[in-house]
């Protein structure tokens, strides 16, 4: 599905079927011209035809969508060599919540087997301020997890007398930011909440899993939201 333009290209209009499968026919001339070279077809298109070609090639074959340490494997296959994967590093975003955050913090270094999280607090500033931290880490973690804890009481004088609970404001703003940095789709931040407790209405509708009954009980809900990064 590459787009081609046969002037450029030098591939035909009919040779990729009227403009389409042009990765196909660019993969047919590279084994023209490096036939030792292995390679790889990643498609979202099953065809019959090319999964014989690529099988009788010693190509391989994939079907989109493939997990992220299936298509490791699958380089190493081909290529037999073996490939070093950096673990993710890890941000948690938190309040005064401790017992929740050395639960997180234990169950993404012994059972996750991901390097020691980060905490703001823990972290060299080298004189910068806290929004100068956080833009740097940003630009630098691969997954942030915000544990929305029941930290502070508020009642809102336009619903009713009664008390509430709600994540720390600085949780909140974090949250916030590091969506803006590596997008709220991008399922590297990771919502996680405790008891009862007052949810933004921007963020209704987004995922957050219910960890009030201990991280552990929740592990393979985690570990589904971390599938990218996890074999």
């Amino acid at each position: 599905m590459l787009p081609n333009s046969p002037t450029e290209s030098g591939i035909s209009v009919e040779e990729t079927r009227g403009g389409f499968q042009a990765g196909k026919a660019l993969l047919r001339r590279l084994r023209t011209k490096y036939p030792k070279t292995p390679a790889m077809l990643l498609t979202a298109y099953p065809n019959t035809e090319m999964q014989k070609w690529c099988r009788e090639m010693s190509y391989g074959y994939y079907i989109k969508p493939i997990e992220r340490m299936a298509f490791l494997d699958a380089i190493r296959e081909q290529t037999g060599h073996d490939i070093t994967v950096n673990l993710p590093s890890c941000f948690i975003v938190h309040g005064h919540d401790q017992e929740s955050v050395d639960a997180l913090r234990n169950f993404i270094v012994n059972k996750l087997q991901f390097p020691n999280p980060i905490l703001l607090k823990d972290a060299k500033t080298a004189g910068k301020t806290i929004i100068e931290s956080l833009e740097s880490y940003g630009n630098q973690i691969d997954i942030v997890f915000v544990l929305l804890t029941p930290d502070d009481k508020f009642c809102s004088p336009d619903d009713s007398e009664e008390i509430k609970n709600h994540a720390r404001q600085n949780v909140i703003f974090e949250l916030g930011l590091f969506y803006g940095y590596l997008g709220r789709l991008s399922g590297r931040v990771i919502l996680l909440h405790k008891g009862l407790i007052d949810i933004p209405s921007d963020i209704s509708g987004i995922v957050y899993i219910d960890i009030t009954d201990g991280i552990e009980a929740t592990e393979e809900r985690i570990r589904t939201e971390l599938s990218f990064w996890l074999k």
